[in-house]
């Protein structure tokens, strides 16, 4: 066991390096399920017209909207459909195949929350 004078140190250097690294990990992931994946699989489940991988994505995609609209301080909320989430990511996700589910929805909130 190590004396206890060492640990303000410990706290004084854990301290620093979460500062330095922002607190989180350097590849820390932002999102998981449905909306961490690949725009191209909704893509697909839309050509496909697969209603069950489809209906997961709507309501990942509700999910994210209305933790943005509970915590969002301006309180200028995103108000759309089902029928929208999935015009919404059908377009963005034809024109951005590499990127994520939970990107589509950044963008939509970033343009229906201003």
């Amino acid at each position: 066991m190590r004396p206890a004078r060492d640990t303000p140190k410990r706290l004084v250097l854990i301290t620093a390096l979460l500062a330095v690294s922002g607190g989180q990990p350097a590849c820390a992931q932002t999102a998981a399920g449905s909306g961490a994946r690949a725009c191209s699989a909704f893509s697909t489940a839309l050509a496909q017209d697969e209603n069950a991988a489809i209906d997961s994505y709507v309501a990942w995609s509700q999910g994210f909207i209305s933790g943005f609209n509970w915590s969002n301080a301006r309180e200028r909320n995103v108000h759309i459909d089902a029928a929208g989430i999935i015009t919404w990511l059908g377009a963005f996700c034809t024109a951005n195949p590499q990127h994520r589910i939970y990107n589509a929805l950044q963008a939509l909130i970033q343009l229906e929350a201003r």
